[in-house]
């Protein structure tokens, strides 16, 4: 699985068996990222499609976006709180943020393009936002 981290060019490369998750073979390159990933704590979350699923990432273990059921983010300061439920389990993620959002007279940037589990939170939650991840990253990002 390869990814682009969320705030920086970097990429990396996860080795993951998504057989038993996708019937159809797709080819992986390290040409184009799937989705993007970010270290939040001690925990690497990611988002990613393949084969028109989509399927977010929690320290190696992938839910199907099918599977979604509720998420949750609190922010505290610098501490962030975040929970996902998919299917009958649920997930908890606490870090910690300490780069402000960036503005200057040209461009401002907003709070989730410095936090990935805000952002990650605000897309889940909306079916317009989801969608639009169909639109854009069909062949990659």
């Amino acid at each position: 699985l390869y990814l682009k981290n969320y705030v920086s060019n970097e990429k990396i490369t996860i080795d993951l068996d998504l057989t038993q998750l996708i019937s159809d073979k797709f080819s992986v390159t390290h040409e184009n990222p799937v989705g993007v990933y970010s270290n939040l704590g001690e925990n690497i979350l990611g988002l990613f499609l393949i084969s028109e699923k989509l399927f977010t990432l929690f320290n190696g273990e992938v839910l199907e976006f099918s599977s979604f059921e509720e998420i949750y983010h609190k922010i505290d300061g610098d501490h962030r709180e975040l929970s996902m439920k998919f299917g009958k389990r649920d997930y908890r993620c606490v870090y910690t943020i300490t780069d402000d959002p960036v503005s200057t007279q040209f461009y401002s940037e907003d709070v989730e393009d410095v936090d990935f589990g805000l952002w990650l939170h605000n897309v889940l939650s909306s079916k317009e936002r989801t969608q639009n991840l169909f639109k854009r990253w069909g062949g990659g990002i």
